[in-house]
């Protein structure tokens, strides 16, 4: 894997064995979905951190052990932008990628309606990141859904995904 130099960690073993453990890969018309568990080596312990890259792009990080950095920081930063928003509040996500954002916001208290084109993320977020069953899934183009939605929401945030194509 080239994410393991860019990470710079060192995983890869004198064997040439690596120590990522791939936990899911799919290709599908929309391209390859992957999710690997990949660890962090300190003195003291080792980390693992979940990722989901969709066609090798990082989508989302997440690691349960880490509560200085438990996911990419965008999360944090939408998080803090939302500060003031009330508990309650309909929140409209464009973009389920692996749920982290959906589950950060409905932990706030929040009622999240997550819309994703690709109809195995549902999959992919609550068996590899936890994402709660209180989060509305919505499988349909981001699109069309704002053109046929008769919803009101408080909150609108645009999280899609699109490379290169």
């Amino acid at each position: 894997f080239l994410f393991c130099v860019w990470m710079g960690t060192g995983s890869f073993k004198a064997n040439g064995k690596s120590d990522i453990l791939v936990l899911y890969k799919k290709e599908g018309l929309l391209g390859q979905l992957l999710v690997v568990d990949y660890p962090v080596y300190s003195e003291k312990k080792t980390t693992y951190y979940r990722y989901l890259f969709c066609n090798r792009i990082v989508q989302t990080m997440y690691c349960s052990t880490d509560s200085t950095q438990p996911y990419l920081p965008y999360v944090s930063k939408i998080e803090a932008e939302l500060k003031h928003i009330k508990q309650g509040s309909k929140v409209l996500l464009l973009g389920l990628g692996g749920g982290v954002l959906a589950n950060v916001l409905q932990q706030k208290g929040m009622q999240v309606d997550a819309v994703d084109l690709d109809n195995r993320l549902p999959y992919v977020a609550h068996n590899f990141f936890n994402l709660s069953p209180k989060v509305n899934l919505i499988t349909d183009d981001a699109r069309h859904y704002l053109n046929a939605c008769s919803e009101k929401y408080d909150v609108l945030i645009f999280d899609v995904f699109k490379d290169r194509s």
